[in-house]
């Protein structure tokens, strides 16, 4: 039986690299960007649209098939522990967890101050050319790329939402700061060991290899080169913010990060 457990994290706040870590471990494996959150919730919703489903109700059947995917979506992965990484902690996702995960979730929060994610894009898109970035705004300002970035539907705003419900609702959760991991990496790794209960794993933390889950890699040509690069070697990129956010960016973003008083200042 596979246990499951959620990756949720700021993207540029070390995910990729944290997976290409822990993926050196046989026995688990943590996923890209995963598609089964939108899975079970576009199930979910043909249950409430389905006219066909309506005139013949049959709930149990359908709850079968919803209990059914987390294991018929990893049947062939060779891990006996898959770590999930998606917006697990919007309320929609939360609510499908429960309800269909086979075992009781635990949460891996991993993040970064909201200035330096919003840097970092930045830095990427002016670095790696074409990109999604580049292209969603016409090559624009820095402050129209930055408000793009933070839409409500896109991934930084999302995945902001997510970490917050899940501390605000009192879930199982971890927290891991970018720092943490960039400079305690091997201390980092041994206390998501120690929180979800598995047996240590003997982990290398240079010449690191590309992510590589059940034999797949990113293509980041659909979104530009290097958005999922993982460095050989662990190390923090140093840059002054104020080199590549405007004021105007910096004033409207730059007191979002809700868990410097709830989480590391306690």
């Amino acid at each position: 039986m596979k246990q499951y457990y959620f990756l949720v994290g700021l993207p540029r706040s070390g995910n990729t690299l944290l997976s290409s870590i822990l993926n050196q471990n046989p026995k688990v494996s943590v996923t890209a960007n995963s598609i089964v959150p939108d899975i079970l919730w576009n199930l979910d919703c043909e249950r409430e649209n389905s006219l066909t489903f309506k005139n013949f109700p049959d709930h149990r059947s359908y709850n079968d098939l919803m209990s059914s995917i987390f294991d018929g979506y990893y049947k062939n992965w060779n891990s006996d522990i898959i770590i999930d990484r998606s917006n697990w902690g919007s309320p929609n996702n939360i609510k499908l967890l429960k309800k269909y995960c086979p075992n009781k979730p635990k949460f891996i929060l991993l993040v970064r101050d909201v200035l330096e994610v919003l840097a970092s894009f930045i830095k990427w898109s002016k670095e790696n050319k074409p990109n999604f970035i580049d292209n969603e705004t016409n090559n624009a300002s820095v402050e129209i790329k930055c408000d793009f970035l933070m839409r409500s539907d896109l991934q930084i705003v999302q995945e902001y939402t997510a970490i917050h419900n899940l501390y605000k609702n009192g879930e199982n959760i971890i927290l891991l700061t970018y720092n943490d991991l960039i400079e305690s990496p091997k201390e980092s790794v041994e206390r998501i060991y120690e929180f979800l209960n598995i047996e240590s794993h003997q982990h290398k933390f240079q010449d690191l290899e590309q992510l590589n889950t059940n034999n797949v890699f990113y293509n980041d040509d659909v979104v530009g080169k290097k958005l999922h690069y993982v460095k050989s070697k662990i190390s923090k990129t140093q840059y002054n913010i104020k080199e590549y956010l405007p004021s105007y960016v910096i004033n409207k973003y730059g007191n979002l990060d809700f868990w410097k008083k709830s989480f590391i200042n306690k």
